[in-house]
């Protein structure tokens, strides 16, 4: 299979975002709008006007509210992620008012929403893609934190239609962390877009640090409070997180 790449709403024609919706599943008749308008409103639109609602929505936000994945030349999964404000049904749901941790009307928590990927390309790691590429525009837009809210299938299998809002394996992995578990199902999962996961000031914020290999010294781990084995500095110390011999020198002041 040729890569996965994945690319801004904005930046490509809506059909190829219709097609990534239309490969099964309930995007053809949700269009992503389940939390971005009120349920009466959701339950009274015909599927077109939905549709109408998404393009309208694509055209007009800045960033793009949703990410869609490529193999090759075709369209095979999407993603909505952005900031958790446009999303008032969201807002105002348990999972969320019961949940989370974050002020409710903080423009700098985001938050991944809706998962779509085509039938034929399941398994093949396009989810996992998108969520990696949504954690990258959000942090690149500015947000502080990204929220996500799966089902925690681990409890009780759910058929795939039912898992739009992923799952706690699939966001756990890229190290969103448990912050909540408000109802038997749902968890609230978060990741701090100011730190990396092994406690170093996240690169965007500031310059790198010297890595072990530029400092002549032995690659290691970066020694302060990291315990990851997918730690990114464990086999070579880079992006910002020196080793434990050059923390004192190296490391940037805080």
């Amino acid at each position: 299979m040729p890569p996965i790449r994945v690319e801004a709403a904005s930046a490509v024609p809506f059909a190829d975002i219709e097609h990534a919706l239309t490969g099964g599943g309930d995007g053809a008749s949700c269009w992503c709008q389940w939390f971005t308008i009120p349920r009466t409103d959701f339950d009274a639109a015909t599927r077109d006007e939905r549709r109408e609602l998404l393009r309208s929505e694509i055209a007009s936000s800045t960033p793009a509210p949703g990410l869609v994945a490529y193999v090759g030349d075709e369209t095979v999964g999407w993603v909505r992620v952005g900031p958790r404000v446009a999303l008032p049904t969201l807002l105002r749901g348990r999972v969320v008012t019961a949940g989370s941790p974050e002020p409710l009307e903080d423009p700098g928590v985001w938050a991944i929403s809706c998962f779509v990927v085509r039938r034929q390309f399941r398994g093949l790691g396009v989810a996992k893609r998108l969520l990696d590429a949504g954690v990258e525009h959000a942090a690149s837009n500015g947000a502080r934190v990204i929220e996500a809210y799966p089902f925690d299938t681990a409890l009780k299998q759910r058929p795939v239609n039912d898992l739009y809002l992923g799952t706690d394996s699939l966001i756990g992995a890229q190290s969103f962390v448990q912050t909540a578990r408000p109802t038997a199902a749902r968890v609230v999962m978060t990741r701090d877009l100011t730190v990396t996961h092994c406690g170093a000031r996240a690169a965007r914020l500031r310059p790198a640090a010297p890595t072990a290999r530029s400092a002549g010294l032995p690659d290691r781990g970066c020694g302060r409070s990291c315990r990851s084995r997918q730690c990114p500095t464990r086999a070579v110390a880079r992006r910002g997180c020196p080793p434990r011999q050059a923390s004192r020198r190296a490391h940037p002041a805080r």
